[in-house]
């Protein structure tokens, strides 16, 4: 045999060849080439726009092999030469089940350049959907959707082992997937492959075929292919697989409009020909990722979309559909079918997250509205009961009992705290819902609810409640305050307050004299003193704040208040100088102190009451003052019958608060001006049904009176 000269070193673009075209007759033989490699028997198999492909057994081997050489008009061509042994070599190089195995490469006088590779038997997938259009009940059983993914993953497994080697197929499409008898899968035709980094020049031109090209290599927008107009060509591919269609365009459409179609990414519906079962969403959100126009809202390479197959295929969620929490819910339970039935609630409340867009979220939004309705009715409830209970509290009956104010107050802390969890429940439930459903909400009810949370706070004393309760707010849903603000004036007020940090007294002044001035001493130690004038609110920090009011004659009254940030605070001062020997105790805070217990905050009413014990005019002992409940009541009838008033024994709370002690106090008097006993003293109370009690002050507590105890005493005129 001739030596021919190497391919690649041909010095001539054309051969001279007899007219018209000449195939290797079938049944013929190939004389051995320069290696000594003969094949026998060839039969035509199939015929290309370029090549030719032949079954013939190697004579060397003995088996079985196709031989694909180029037709006649391109045997001898420097271009197409140099194309066909670089698709024998780039498909050589990839080593992988679902790509056709490269035995040899070679040339022949005969037919010229040849390679050979492994024989296979089957059908296209082209063929194969052509069927399935045509109605074909037998191909519609054997191809069903789980096995056309199945074939779509053998497919992208070769492509993503050829573009591990820097190879790009650049014309996938259903005619180059075939399908073998026994279900092998391979890529076909890489005769227009290119390695990644190719210059495209005018020999090494970008080809393909138009109806499976990605919309930036059709407009010009890029110049060579890469893994992202593969991922395209891929979804073209499981376009025509799940809707039976030819390509994923009308072909009968003339060449300049099937481009223009595809550049503007007019493709045909997602659904099947036969309108038989609708298809799954997440395989047509996983299509449309892939065939996306925009390519960087594409898979960034085919890996990432046989990963959303295998989610697919496997039940674990897949990232082209839905992000909501319900859907990956929904896949686990469908992995895990014994998950405990206590889910199935919570499955068939959010199974109307399989509707789509507004309608989703309409049916979070009112589940979200829902929730916090039903914790602001609690709320409500709670409120209700704690402002009885502080009512209660705060009763002006001096009479109550220690412990039962005591367990009130308890009470009262109890409801602010369970109110407080309610309400911010209700917040909560509000989390991910959407602006209008949380403007909704605080328009109804969140600008109320957000009221009662900060004035309950301002109930329990604790001057940082409701500046920490503000804050807490802002910290989980500032929005959500910003709306209660916008639809509600008082709410925006309230707020203001508590961020001056600050409370306001009102002050009611019953005549403008004689009350002239006034001193404030806050729980930091500051002073400041004012002409009354015509002021009648005053400004105090949070904490405790005692107050003096001085009149034009030198009377003094005091005052205490225990201020919390945003509260609003009344006081009303007395019409008259307090008369000789009494002092007046207006309607003010009073922290009740109890052994081993919190301090309580009381509010009694304005009374006045002797500021000293009464010295009771005893005929033996005129020096005696501790007298006997006998005597002391008929003091109290006398004294009531010279006054024309009732006369009456201090309850034990109005004789606590008398003899309290703040800073500032002078010496041996209280706070409110009244004389502290000297020493450990009996004296005698009224206590809660009207019966005469013994309050020890030694001790800090009364007991019940008996038989023959003496005590000294103190009156209160009503």
């Amino acid at each position: 045999m001739k030596k021919q000269p190497s391919v690649e070193n041909c010095d001539v673009n054309l051969l001279t060849l007899p007219a018209g075209e000449t195939a290797v007759p079938e049944g013929c033989s190939i004389s051995p080439d320069a290696d000594g490699t003969a094949f026998q028997n060839l039969k035509l198999l199939g015929m290309g726009g370029m090549g030719i492909v032949y079954e013939a057994e190697d004579q060397a081997l003995e088996r079985k092999v196709a031989l694909k050489m180029l037709r006649t008009p391109y045997r001898y061509n420097r271009t197409q030469v140099n194309k066909f042994i670089k698709e024998a070599r780039l498909t050589a190089k990839i080593d992988h089940p679902n790509i056709i195995a490269v035995h040899h490469l070679g040339y022949n006088q005969d037919c010229g350049t040849y390679f050979s590779m492994r024989r296979i038997k089957g059908e296209t997938l082209q063929k194969i959907l052509r069927r399935l259009r045509s109605g074909d009940a037998d191909t519609a059983r054997q191809y069903t959707v789980r096995r056309m993914l199945n074939i779509f993953v053998a497919a992208c497994n070769g492509v993503a082992a050829a573009h591990q080697l820097g190879i790009l197929h650049c014309d996938l499409k259903p005619s180059n997937i075939m399908i073998g008898d026994r279900g092998e899968v391979w890529v076909l035709d890489w005769g227009v492959a290119r390695e990644t980094g190719d210059p495209v020049t005018a020999e090494n031109s970008v080809e393909g075929t138009p109806a499976f090209m990605a919309p930036e290599l059709l407009c010009g927008k890029k110049s060579a292919p890469d893994q992202a107009t593969e991922v395209y060509a891929l979804g073209t591919i499981l376009h025509c697989m799940l809707t039976w269609n030819e390509a994923p365009v009308d072909l009968s459409l003339p060449p300049e409009e099937l481009q223009k179609n595809v550049i503007n990414g007019k493709l045909l519906p997602l659904r099947r020909t036969d309108n038989a079962n609708q298809l799954q969403q997440e395989l047509t959100a996983i299509c449309r990722k892939a065939l996306a126009r925009d390519p960087e809202k594409r898979y960034p390479d085919v890996n990432a979309l046989l990963t959303d197959i295998h989610n697919y295929q496997d039940g674990f969620p897949v990232s082209a559909y839905s992000r909501y929490p319900f859907y990956r819910w929904w896949k686990l339970l469908h992995r895990r079918p014994l998950i405990p039935i206590a889910c199935l609630a919570a499955i068939v409340t959010f199974t109307l997250y399989h509707f789509s867009g507004n309608l989703i979220d309409y049916t979070r939004d009112k589940s979200m509205l829902r929730q916090a309705e039903y914790n602001a009715t609690l709320a409500d409830s709670l409120i209700r009961q704690t402002r009885m209970q502080h009512l209660q509290l705060s009763d002006p009956d001096g009479n109550t009992d220690i412990m039962t104010v005591i367990r009130d107050f308890h009470k009262v802390q109890n409801g602010i705290n369970l109110a407080m969890l309610e309400i911010f429940a209700a917040f909560d439930a509000l989390n991910g819902a959407s602006d209008a459903a949380v403007k909704s909400f605080m328009d109804v009810r969140g600008s109320v609810m957000c009221k009662h949370l900060l004035r309950l706070q301002m109930l329990s004393g604790d001057p940082l409640a409701p500046v920490r309760t503000l804050e807490k707010i802002r910290q989980r849903r500032e929005q959500l305050l910003d709306f209660g603000c916008e639809s509600d004036p008082e709410l925006q007020k309230l707020v203001a307050r508590i961020d001056s940090g600050c409370a306001e007294l009102f002050i009611k002044n019953r005549t403008l004299q004689p009350w002239q001035s006034y001193s404030v001493t806050a729980s930091d130690g500051s002073i400041r003193s004012a002409d009354l004038g015509d002021t009648m609110r005053l400004k105090l920090p949070a904490g405790g704040n005692w107050i003096a009011f001085t009149g034009s004659n030198g009377e003094k009254i005091t005052a205490f208040y225990h201020s919390i940030p945003g509260a609003q605070l009344r006081l009303t001062l007395p019409e008259r100088p307090a008369p000789p020997g009494f002092v007046c105790i207006p309607a003010d805070h009073w922290q009740l102190q109890i052994p081993q217990s919190e301090p309580v905050l009381k509010l009694l009413p304005e009374y006045l009451i002797s500021a000293q014990d009464v010295k009771v005019m005893d005929p033996e002992n005129s020096s005696r003052h501790a007298v006997t409940a006998t005597q002391a009541k008929k003091y109290c009838l006398d004294a009531g019958k010279i006054l024309q008033k009732k006369v009456r024994l201090p309850s034990e709370l109005e004789l606590r608060k008398s003899l309290t002690v703040y800073p500032g106090s002078d010496p041996g008097k209280s706070f409110y001006g009244a004389e502290l006993p000297a020493g450990d003293r009996l004296m005698f109370v009224r206590g809660s049904n009207g019966n005469i009690r013994i309050f020890d002050t030694a001790k800090n507590r009364s007991r019940a009176l008996r038989q023959g105890d003496t005590a000294v005493f103190r009156v209160v005129i009503e």
